[in-house]
């Protein structure tokens, strides 16, 4: 709750800053599913590959690995999100800090969530809120809070719906893009070194419960 209205309170100002972050990098283009592959997690059908747009330069990126992010309410295990990620670089799947370190090494790399079900935006921000703070981030300071209002703004969640996010570096620093219902709602352009790490961290850090711990077993096995 307290969560909740403290976003709702910072809503403007925020969004004034979405629109000035959209200005400062609008190079990447929203990505999009390339082939259908065999494996299926729940209801979303995985990928092979990804295509994404930087700066007009169409990049194919092939699909590392994917899981199924769950949570678990009393005995019930309720399927939240298929997690996708995608690069060209080699993925060392030996322990989930070798996973993200390796895909920091071989950027870009694209991560999507796609739901298969219904959920409130509210869980999300509470969610993405809570293993960014257990990972030692600071979510109310640049690019954090902003990212979380950015992720507000994009509404609830509806089954099928995929969420974007887009690493990568420059000669400016490390770069970042969260995009949403065709849109891209919130981009760091010249971030510092460990700001992606941290963005990861949302997937690849200290799990906030036994469901991310879950997912993120799927994401060390080797295909």
């Amino acid at each position: 709750m307290k969560n909740s209205i403290y976003w709702s309170q910072q809503l403007s100002l925020i969004m004034v800053m979405i629109a000035y972050a959209g200005v400062a990098y609008a190079g990447v283009a929203y990505p999009k599913f390339g082939n259908a592959g065999p494996k299926k997690l729940s209801d979303v059908t995985v990928s092979e590959w990804v295509t994404v747009d930087f700066d007009g330069k169409n990049i194919q990126l092939k699909n590392a690995t994917s899981g199924l992010r769950q949570k678990q309410i009393l005995f019930a295990w309720p399927s939240v999100y298929a997690a996708q990620i995608f690069t060209n670089g080699k993925v060392d799947q030996s322990s989930v800090e070798a996973l993200r370190d390796s895909l920091l090494s071989h950027l870009p790399v694209v991560v999507s969530m796609t739901f298969v079900r219904d959920v409130d935006f509210k869980k999300i921000v509470d969610g993405f809120t809570e293993v960014l703070k257990e990972n030692n981030v600071d979510v109310k300071a640049a690019p954090y809070v902003t990212f979380l209002g950015a992720v507000q703004s994009a509404g609830d969640l509806k089954n099928g719906q995929t969420l974007w996010f887009v690493f990568n570096q420059s000669k400016d620093g490390e770069q970042f893009s969260f995009q949403a219902n065709d849109r891209e709602l919130f981009v760091v352009n010249n971030g510092k070194v460990g700001t992606l790490k941290n963005f990861f961290s949302m997937w690849l850090g200290k799990p906030v419960d036994s469901g991310l711990t879950k997912l993120q077993q799927q994401l060390l096995q080797v295909k």
